[in-house]
């Protein structure tokens, strides 16, 4: 895309928006900008003023006018119309040859301040008495360097547009779009593109160069800024050499700029900015995830009958909702209820977030560990808040098997023509036995991932175990989306037909509205 296109996108837009808008108006206006220009600038004004009023645009370079020449007189030569037609400002406004044309003015010499004050006067007396409903329309570009008497002397009563603050991370994204780049799926491809958008901030050809560095550079890129600074001479920044600008309401200065000068601790905090937007939100999300995967675990130590206390300082705090447990909680609480593996990564996760929190950014290696950690076991652990957003929707049914142990529940779900989910093979999978006192929670996690797993392909599937109580029932339940039916088959026979062939049983298709539901079978089919 051209420098132009930047000009298309909210931010700048709005200024040539506005500064078109205030001479369209009142037949003058003014605006302050640094030198040189904000690249395209003049192109960008004369766009919007063919586009949207049908004005023609002339630049008027006043800085070689000469005492005795007349400002009126040589604007309208450059649109080939005598001077000597020119008596009065009222000529000048009322011609027909310059009834749709804007003259740009650059270059006011402080010299002639005087001379270009009585004549912006008169234009708007002239513009009081008969308000603009055609041109000529005067827009000055005002120098800089001058002191705030001088430009009150020049302008008097005419406001003036300030070119500041116009640009915003929305255009740099927007900028990035336009440009066919798209964000990645993993974290280091977002790092990278967060990282330039914030180091580059509102200087669209640094943003241009950071975009085509390689991917650790862009997620670490000290280094090539180093090298893209030393090519030349940087000013120290100001706004008035164009080299620092409020971005997201932050003064920033030129990321090169910065770098020749050694400020540094500027550079950081952007790094800061662009890995705190995508790790912070991200880790929460794990945070949860975690939550969601263990939360049968985590609601034995938080509840409104039974809150979780800790003290923070002199304060005491409170927590009735597992849901709101920060990692040091989590870390502790599941500490030997959990996979060494998961109690790791919590660590993990807790440091990183620790340290963003602090102001203190992730080096490359760390960052690297993390999208190492995240892609192989965190994305495991996640759980999205709508349940089977992305399941389809082919009327699959969950059935729970309801009874006590040796009913028969196995031996009715193995003649089903639906996939069975087993607490004892999966039990038996992970102890090496079916009769284990060991904590049971990471076989009923287990049975729950691989039963959803199957709901998930869309087909039916039987969830084996013995269900007999109400919260083991609500977990479960709650893990399935409500347009997906739920049935539970209830099994309770006499110890005498339990040794026999179990051929009686008995379905009712159910929602979480009555999860208590019981239905006693003595062996006769109830369908």
């Amino acid at each position: 895309m051209t420098p132009q296109d930047w000009w298309t996108l909210p931010g700048p837009n709005g200024f040539t928006t506005a500064l078109a808008r205030d001479l369209i108006t009142k037949g003058v206006a003014a605006a302050k900008c640094p030198r040189p220009l904000p690249e395209g600038l003049h192109d960008a004004i004369r766009k919007k003023l063919a586009d949207e009023y049908v004005v023609d645009t002339v630049v008027f370079d006043a800085s070689n006018l000469k005492a005795t020449q007349s400002p009126l007189h040589e604007m309208a030569t450059l649109r080939r119309v005598s001077g000597a037609s020119i008596g009065t400002v009222a000529d000048f406004l009322e011609n027909p040859d310059l009834a749709d044309v804007a003259f740009i003015v650059e270059g006011i010499s402080a010299d002639h301040i005087q001379t270009w004050s009585y004549l912006l006067r008169a234009v708007m007396s002239e513009r009081a008495e008969s308000p603009p409903a055609a041109g000529p329309y005067l827009l000055l570009l005002l120098p800089t360097g001058w002191k705030a008497d001088a430009e009150k002397r020049l302008l008097g009563q005419i406001g003036s547009r300030f070119w500041r603050g116009y640009m915003s991370s929305v255009d740099s994204f927007g900028w990035i779009a336009a440009n066919g780049i798209r964000v990645g799926s993993g974290i280091d491809e977002r790092l990278a593109l967060a990282t330039s958008i914030e180091v580059a901030a509102w200087s669209p050809s640094l943003l241009d160069q950071m975009t085509r560095f390689n991917l650790d550079d862009q997620i670490s890129p000290t280094g090539s800024l180093e090298l893209l600074s030393a090519r030349r001479a940087w000013p120290y920044p100001c706004w008035e050499n164009g080299l620092v600008d409020a971005w997201d309401d932050i003064p920033t200065p030129h990321a090169l700029a910065a770098v020749a000068h050694g400020l540094w601790s500027d550079i950081e905090r952007r790094i800061w900015v662009a890995q705190s937007k995508v790790l912070l939100p991200m880790i929460d999300s794990a945070r949860r995830g975690i939550i969601r995967a263990y939360l049968d675990e985590l609601s034995k130590h938080a509840s409104p009958s039974s809150p979780y206390t800790k003290k923070v300082y002199d304060r005491t705090i409170k927590i009735t909702d597992p849901w709101s447990f920060e990692w040091f909680e989590m870390i502790t609480l599941l500490d030997g209820a959990v996979p060494l593996s998961h109690l790791r990564i919590m660590k993990d996760l807790k440091w990183v977030r620790d340290s963003l929190s602090h102001g203190k950014t992730i080096d490359k290696d760390n960052i690297k560990n993390l999208c190492e950690v995240w892609e192989e076991h965190v994305l495991d652990l996640m759980a999205a808040p709508v349940n089977g957003w992305d399941w389809p929707r082919t009327g699959q049914t969950l059935r729970m098997t309801v009874g006590p142990s040796g009913a028969g529940k196995s031996a009715w779900a193995n003649r089903q023509a639906a996939r069975v989910v087993s607490s004892d093979s999966i039990r038996e999978e992970i102890f090496g036995t079916n009769d284990t006192p060991r904590n049971q929670g990471h076989v009923f996690r287990m049975a729950r991932q691989r039963m959803a797993m199957v709901l998930k392909s869309g087909e039916d599937v039987i969830l084996d175990a013995t269900n007999i109580k109400t919260t083991d029932r609500k977990r479960i339940a709650t893990s399935v989306p409500p347009d997906c039916s739920i049935e539970y088959v209830v099994i309770d026979r006499p110890s005498l037909g339990k040794n026999e062939d179990t051929r009686g049983t008995c379905r009712r298709p159910d929602r979480r509205a009555s999860p208590d539901f019981r239905c006693v079978d003595h062996g006769m089919p109830r369908w």
